[in-house]
């Protein structure tokens, strides 16, 4: 009699459970995940140099005033928004998902000193208050040039805080590509070298989300 009486209460205990229902998976569109995102208006050239006096090599850097005339006019706040909202939430970005959020460019980052370990301490720079929040910020676009090698660099800082409102981790670094067809004594480029200057920005970006440590 006790067997049964287990038994039965062991059906009615599943009747009133119901059919199991299939919860939805957990994503980041889902838990309110967002990435918000500032430009830069910082654009830098150089060229590494040298000469020799007497028995003496010296090295120079010389800025490319021309150079960065054009990246100002090429890599407009237009064309950073449109590759980061493009790029972000492709299949290949940990950010997929999430809600992106493009910040206008501020006159000067205020992590603009990015060798330092410590600048990407301290709170949000917004009012959000997503439970899954993450900042990117860029800090400057350059171009390094020899005489035999050009590279443009993305420099950024990328502040990681998920619930919490103060930043947990801080990632501090630079992607690197090649804008062979940039003529840095111009000014005015051609409509290759305008291309090629976006085309590495562009390849420049894509492998900043390839970086391990924005998981």
């Amino acid at each position: 009699m006790g067997h049964s009486r287990v038994g039965l209460a062991i059906f009615a205990a599943c009747l009133s459970s119901g059919p199991a229902v299939a919860q939805p998976p957990v994503t980041a569109a889902s838990t309110g995940c967002e990435l918000h995102v500032w430009l830069t208006p910082s654009m830098y050239s150089q060229f590494h140099g040298a000469f020799v006096s007497g028995r003496t090599m010296y090295m120079t850097l010389t800025p490319q005033e021309r150079s960065i005339q054009a990246m100002e006019a090429i890599l407009t706040p237009e064309v950073q928004r449109s590759v980061i909202e493009g790029q972000a939430i492709s299949d290949t970005s940990p950010f997929k998902g999430y809600r992106i959020v493009v910040h206008d460019a501020p006159a000067k980052s205020k992590f603009a000193n990015w060798l330092d370990k410590h600048i990407g301490d301290g709170p949000r720079e917004t009012d959000s208050s997503s439970q899954c929040y993450s900042e990117l910020h860029l800090i400057m676009v350059s171009i390094y040039e020899t005489a035999i090698y050009k590279q443009l660099s993305t420099i950024y800082v990328f502040r990681q805080f998920g619930s919490s409102p103060m930043a947990v981790r801080t990632v501090r670094d630079a992607v690197a590509t090649r804008p062979s067809g940039f003529k840095t004594n111009r000014a005015v480029q051609s409509d290759e070298g305008a291309l090629a200057l976006k085309e590495a920005f562009q390849r420049g970006i894509a492998r900043l989300w390839e970086n391990k440590k924005l998981r």
